[in-house]
């Protein structure tokens, strides 16, 4: 969790969310989104919710992964982006 997004207040209670529902086994799945290479550069500060989360590596998309996306979005909402920018 990164100090430069989310205060430290907020990223100590999150921590403290996942950690109690993974101590009283609550069947639940929450998805954490982050840029690190490993799950370590993201909670490295909150070791105790290590055993209770799972990292799942996502590859960077292409550049024809990422047109598509702004493309579908162009579509959906009527709108044209520079393609420039």
């Amino acid at each position: 969790m990164n100090s430069d997004i989310l205060p430290t207040s907020a990223a100590a209670g999150f921590t403290g969310l996942i950690k109690t529902m993974s101590d009283r086994a609550v069947d639940s799945t929450l998805v954490i989104v982050g840029v690190s290479s490993t799950i370590d550069g993201l909670v490295s500060k909150y070791a105790s919710i290590e055993r209770a989360i799972k990292q799942i590596e996502l590859p960077r998309m292409t550049q024809v992964e990422l047109s598509d996306i702004i493309g579908n979005a162009e579509n959906k909402l009527a709108v044209s982006f520079d393609r420039r920018s």
